[in-house]
């Protein structure tokens, strides 16, 4: 399965800060939050009776999880940044093995 939410924030007309009075910013964020979920299971049959499958031992069972966050914004008409982040968990439940994956991404855009 998996999820997916964005969100975007827009003042046209800026946003005015308390301590820097007649001081605007025109700003534009965006967010987006995506979450996925996987988990496959295989099974083989029984030497036994060929005829049914032994679910008591699977020969393969993978679980896989990932959230990715994104953030952009636009500090002006020429300049843009953002930060993108990612964390995954993938884990072999057949062979008890599991691994965990972290990613920042920060990244700047300008227009000249």
């Amino acid at each position: 399965g998996s999820m997916s939410f964005a969100y975007t924030f827009s003042a046209p007309k800026g946003i005015s800060l308390p301590l820097l009075r007649g001081i605007r910013f025109a700003s534009n964020l965006t967010t987006n939050i995506t979450y996925s979920y996987n988990r496959n299971t295989s099974y083989a049959a029984s030497i036994e009776n060929p005829n049914n499958l032994d679910m008591d031992n699977p020969v393969a069972d993978n679980e896989n999880s990932n959230i990715d966050i994104s953030f952009s914004y636009n500090f002006s008409t020429s300049i843009t940044g953002g930060a993108n982040l990612n964390y995954s968990r993938n884990q072999d439940r057949v062979f008890n093995n599991s691994y965990r994956r972290v990613g920042l991404n920060i990244w700047a855009n300008i227009n000249f």
